[in-house]
Order: structure tokens, then C-alpha cells, then sequence
């Protein structure tokens, strides 16, 4: 029969005793609009401790995703807004939209959502162009 040193008990009643710091994100609601040929982002959060930012991530393929915008953490169950208006540029009309939370070096991912959208041939020429000006 093995018998533990004191310090070892004294170090494991430490360990156990000491609170773990815990970092989360959880998102409450996570929702998509497209009017007017461009795509709005909303979501809040139900926790987001440890949270050092948020990225808007789109795809056009469901597999690649990449990064669109970033935002500073406000705050659990405060509102987040982006509108996404460079799907003028893009010739899909199916966009997937999910929102990364990141913890340090990990990253926490709302579910993804799709929207379809119709863009008309004027609209999509004239943010063609805005874009060449840029």
C-alpha cells in the first residue's frame, strides 16, 4: 500500500479549494434580415466572460468562412448590429453567417445561419463600382 507525503495532501487540498477561473460565451439569439440587397447581423449574448472579441464570419460554401468584422464584448445581454452591404460584390445569392466568439487562443461559434437574397442587376453594377473607388 503506497502512502501519500503530508505536503502532497496539504498541495491537493489546495487545488481543490482554489476556484477555477471559467470562461464562457453563449449566445441567446442570433438572427439574419437581408432587405434592400444587403444582409443584417444581430445577436446577443446570454454570457461572455472571458470574452476579448467578437468576428462576423461569412461564407458562401458553408465550409470556408472568413472574416468580415470584429467587435469589443459590451456586455452579456446587450444587442450587436452589423450590416453586411458587400454581398453586392459577390455572385452567390446564398450567404452562411456565424459569429466567433474568442477566449484567448479558443473560439466559441454561434450556430451558422443561412439567408438568400435577390439583388437586381442595377444595384449589384452600381456596388461593383463603389467598390472599384474604394
Amino acid at each position: 500500500m503506497m502512502r501519500m507525503k503530508p505536503i502532497s495532501l496539504i498541495a491537493l487540498a489546495v487545488l481543490l479549494a482554489v476556484p477555477v477561473a471559467y470562461a464562457a460565451v453563449q449566445y441567446r439569439s442570433f438572427t439574419l434580415e437581408a432587405p434592400h440587397g444587403q444582409v443584417i447581423i444581430e445577436w446577443i449574448t446570454e454570457q461572455e466572460s472571458g470574452c476579448t472579441s467578437f468576428a462576423v464570419e461569412r461564407s458562401t460554401d458553408g465550409v470556408e468562412f472568413f472574416e468580415i468584422a470584429t467587435f469589443t464584448p459590451h456586455g452579456a445581454g446587450e444587442p450587436y448590429r452589423y450590416i453586411d452591404s458587400d454581398v453586392f460584390k459577390q455572385t452567390n445569392r446564398t450567404f452562411r453567417y456565424r459569429i466567433r466568439g474568442d477566449i484567448g487562443e479558443q473560439h466559441v461559434y454561434s450556430q451558422t445561419k443561412s439567408i438568400s437574397i435577390s439583388i437586381n442587376t442595377v444595384q449589384q453594377t452600381w456596388g461593383s463600382l463603389k467598390a472599384l473607388f474604394r
